[in-house]
């Protein structure tokens, strides 16, 4: 959209960006982006965690210690040290995965919206009451039964 009709019918805009980013074009300077203000801070997020995650593993790398993983993902997550060690083992894959996906799709706030997620989870570890009140509602199963099917009878 022109930033000339931007400034004419705002809540067109405003639609358009429902649908992702808008590029406001100028002619007289840099265009513009209109995004949500929740996009991008799960945008900011999602770098922030992958800059970190990035210089970490550099580290390691640099001092050829390579079985160190696992610690850089607490040192990169602090909280992660509050969920158990098949959790921490899950978000370490979901982590590098989302971030192949996010590159590829040029969406980084996928991966602030992981972390969070993520880090959501670790508030519930980290307060036995909050979990305890949590699952107090939950029945939780071993298996998922199957529907039945229920046939119409005349």
């Amino acid at each position: 959209m022109t930033f000339s009709n931007f400034l004419r019918n705002s809540g067109e805009a405003v639609e358009a960006a429902e649908q992702g980013d808008l590029l406001l074009e100028r002619r007289d300077g840099p265009d513009l982006v209109l995004k949500w203000a929740d996009k991008e801070a799960s945008e900011r997020e999602g770098m922030s965690s992958a800059i970190t995650l990035v210089s970490y593993f550099s580290k390691i790398l640099a001092e050829e210690r390579p079985d160190d993983v696992q610690g850089v993902f607490t040192e990169s997550f602090p909280w992660l040290i509050v969920l158990p060690p098949e959790d921490q083992k899950e978000f370490a894959g979901e982590l590098v995965k989302t971030m192949r996906v996010a590159g590829e799709l040029d969406r980084p706030d996928l991966v602030g919206v992981l972390v969070k997620q993520w880090m959501n989870t670790a508030e519930v570890w980290a307060d036995p009451a909050l979990r305890e009140r949590l699952l107090s509602d939950v029945e939780v199963l071993d298996e998922i039964p199957s529907p039945e099917r229920k046939t119409k009878t005349d």
